[in-house]
């Protein structure tokens, strides 16, 4: 086709981001929606939720758009003279083992499925969101079971918010760790480390895509790092930037709190100055936390910390070196970003952080 997508119905789109697409129609300019199926369940990762497109669909009648399908274009265009085509000379290598590449995080589950459906099932996966994780169709929800803190690393398939989804388009699982939490039937809180890097305001890595990163400017993707897994349940990361830049994270459990670890080695021959870094707590999973106000939650000296509805739960999170403490309602979320010192070519910088739990009478 000659014609330019505007938006496609991907299944982490959100109403904000197709009111904003559809939004460009005008007078002599069209918008043109993609959608691969309603729902796609051969092909979850492009899929459209029924629910969703009917949304989309009770939007543009109320807002009066005129649509139009493929068959309608006969009245605009000639179809007998088409024109050229300049792909259409155009020759792609066939496939690496005649099969096409899938999503990176679908090839990673493949990789190491049983444990992969293991972990969807600690966190309850429907069989929906499991589909989306194995790129199969999904007819029995994945089994799993746990008890007490622990780490896990996020399936990815659900998304770890409630709201603001438009702030979080296509979340990474491999900077998101579950940390299940100590109460029975407590849920879990997903850690985003880290959500973003900045150098000197520039934004050289988003575990998520929102604001444009240096990359994203260069048409440069980073792809998923999924969690390296130690013996004793705790993870590790390492992601190495196009710049050398080399960044990673460590997560596990000890005296009844989750212990974190973020560090930057500088691979340029420059020095790397204004490291400021985003780690966010998300409370979607956690029951009892999920209110989206600030009004259960506490931001102080380094520190945040959320109350349950019924008062008696509280999870606190604090890093060395914290600059900014606060939360998005919407999400809801909470925060304690640290601060990288400046670090020299060749020089490696650490900030610490932890995430405990207090229960009261």
């Amino acid at each position: 086709l000659l014609i330019p997508t505007t938006g496609d119905g991907y299944p982490d789109g959100t109403f904000e981001h197709f009111r904003n697409v559809v939004g460009q129609a005008r007078e002599g300019r069209i918008a043109v929606l993609q959608f691969h199926g309603v729902p796609d369940v051969a092909h979850p990762w492009v899929h459209t939720p029924p629910d969703m497109f009917r949304r989309y669909m009770e939007h543009l009648k109320k807002e009066g758009f005129t649509t139009l399908a493929l068959r309608d274009l006969n009245a605009f265009y000639n179809l007998d003279r088409p024109p050229s085509d300049a792909l259409s000379a155009t020759r792609y290598r066939p496939p690496k083992d005649g099969r096409l590449a899938l999503p990176i995080e679908v090839e990673q589950t493949r990789k190491e499925e049983p444990f992969w459906r293991g972990v969807m099932g600690e966190h309850a996966y429907r069989t929906e969101e499991a589909s989306l994780v194995t790129g199969r169709i999904e007819t029995k929800a994945p089994a799993g079971s746990g008890a007490g803190l622990r780490v896990r690393p996020y399936p990815g398939g659900r998304h770890p918010r409630i709201g603001f989804l438009e702030g979080e388009i296509a979340p990474m699982r491999g900077t998101k760790a579950s940390v299940f939490l100590p109460w029975e039937g407590g849920g879990y809180v997903v850690v985003d480390v880290p959500e973003a890097i900045f150098v000197d305001r520039k934004l050289i890595f988003l575990a998520h895509t929102h604001i444009p990163t240096i990359w994203d400017d260069q048409n440069i993707v980073i792809p998923n790092q999924d969690w390296i897994r130690d013996d004793t349940g705790g993870l590790r990361s390492l992601w190495t930037l196009p710049n050398k830049v080399q960044f990673g994270a460590k997560i596990s459990t000890a005296s009844g709190a989750a212990e974190m670890e973020l560090w930057l080695t500088n691979g340029t021959g420059d020095p790397l100055t204004g490291l400021r870094t985003q780690v966010c707590v998300m409370l979607k999973g956690a029951p009892g936390f999920t209110a989206q106000t600030a009004e259960n939650k506490v931001f102080g000296a380094g520190r945040a910390s959320v109350r349950s509805s019924d008062g008696r739960r509280l999870i606190h999170t604090e890093w060395t070196g914290a600059g900014r403490i606060w939360g998005n309602p919407r999400c809801p979320c909470m925060h304690s970003d640290p601060v990288l010192p400046d670090c020299g070519p060749g020089e490696t910088v650490r900030q610490t952080g932890r995430i405990w739990f207090e229960t009261r009478s």
